[in-house]
């Protein structure tokens, strides 16, 4: 009985040396992951809230050879807008208010030097590829800046982000932004989403 009992406490001190030298695994963390970097910039138009869309599908003033409605058929995120062209190969396309309609806008040049949005593009035909933006301010001025090279073109049948520098438009007061437009020259249909003023 006493050879038993120093067997049995031979090996609970031999399991306890053996355990000093074990590394201890953690379990894993249920801490949520980072959140991602705070957006920055302006976000001037996302085209989310139904109520204030935007833009108006009347004709005059808003938009000229083309459709216009808000869609959820190809999307950055939520909805965007979609752009029908028309089929005489003339300008199309439509003016833009910001979001919660507010018609006196900052862009703020200080801290930003784009205005960027994203493209969805699905042309008739593979003709050229560039886009204009127009900004207009609350005293009449506006300016136009039209694509300039392949990073301001879009790619057809896919998202594809284009910005133009806000230094283009020295001839609008940028810190009192009335609403802007963009124009297509190729006939098909558009969906832009995310209209941002970033650096």
């Amino acid at each position: 009985m006493k050879r038993d009992l120093l067997i049995i406490l031979a090996l609970v001190v031999a399991v306890a040396i053996a355990g000093c030298g074990r590394t201890k695994i953690s379990s894993p963390s249920s801490s949520p992951l980072p959140s991602p970097s705070p957006f920055v910039g302006i976000m001037y138009q996302d085209f989310e809230d139904q109520s204030k869309p935007g833009f108006n599908t009347d004709w005059g003033g808003w938009h000229w050879n083309a459709t216009l409605e808000r869609s959820n058929t190809y999307v950055r995120s939520g909805y965007a807008l979609k752009i029908v062209t028309g089929t005489n190969n003339d300008s199309a396309g439509c003016k833009i208010y910001a979001k919660n309609d507010n018609w006196a806008v900052n862009f703020n040049q200080a801290s930003n030097n784009y205005i960027s949005f994203w493209v969805y593009a699905v042309p008739v035909a593979d003709n050229w590829r560039g886009v204009t933006v127009k900004i207009y301010d609350n005293s009449s001025g506006e300016g136009s800046a039209w694509s300039q090279n392949s990073t301001q073109y879009f790619t057809p049948n896919e998202w594809k982000k284009i910005s133009m520098p806000l230094s283009n438009y020295s001839s609008v007061n940028l810190g009192n932004v009335n609403s802007i437009s963009i124009e297509f020259t190729n006939e098909g249909t558009y969906y832009i989403d995310d209209i941002v003023i970033e650096p």
